[in-house]
């Protein structure tokens, strides 16, 4: 939620009140489907990066309930409600930074991999919704090799192509395999607000 989305009660925005104009809202709902429809729990973890909320001023990696320990909401449609009520909350701001949000996620898989229960396995699709570059870059690869090895996939979906196009450069040009083995990018968020391609693994 940084502050390049700018103002969310002008439609013209990218976090916009207007859910018909918000890519946000499209891209929850066309990937939320599909990748819930293969989660028996359908508990899902809600969090931003550089938002500000009331109670804290830390505009890194933050839960939209404001439970951090207890980020998940249950179903599509609540994701969707905790997120339309988060606009009306936070503060949008910054910098961007990626690395703190897939650093969670790591320490969570590490921490879930010490007790494996093979009758209980679990994959984790990580969908991380984005409109501009991160200033942590190096930090962002390092999460992304730690997530190499984990029971995940990274699905970087951009709702700027634009101003995401140096991320997505870098991504492509770095010779780090190991980062790209559980990364899946694509730059166009939403075909006018109709579906949402997701290209391939690259």
């Amino acid at each position: 939620m940084t502050l390049s989305n700018n103002c969310p009660y002008d439609q013209i925005e990218f976090h916009t009140l207007d859910l018909s104009h918000n890519p946000y809202c499209i891209i929850m709902r066309a990937l939320g489907r599909s990748i819930l429809c293969f989660d028996q729990i359908k508990k899902v973890p809600v969090l931003g990066v550089g938002g500000v909320l009331p109670v804290i001023e830390d505009s890194g990696c933050f839960a939209l309930n404001g439970k951090m320990f207890e980020p998940e909401v249950v179903g599509l449609n609540s994701v969707i409600e905790l997120y339309i009520q988060a606009l009306k909350k936070i503060k949008l701001g910054g910098p961007t930074y990626y690395a703190d949000l897939l650093s969670y996620y790591a320490d969570f898989l590490e921490e879930y991999m010490k007790h494996p229960y093979e009758e209980n396995a679990r994959y984790f699709p990580i969908l991380f919704m984005i409109d501009g570059s991160p200033l942590d870059l190096d930090e962002t690869y390092t999460q992304l090799v730690r997530l190499s090895s984990l029971p995940a996939t990274v699905i970087f979906i951009s709702v700027n192509p634009i101003l995401t196009a140096p991320f997505k450069e870098a991504l492509y040009t770095n010779d780090d395999k190991e980062a790209k083995t559980c990364l899946l990018y694509t730059s166009d968020a939403a075909d006018e607000g109709l579906g949402v391609d997701l290209g391939g693994r690259r």
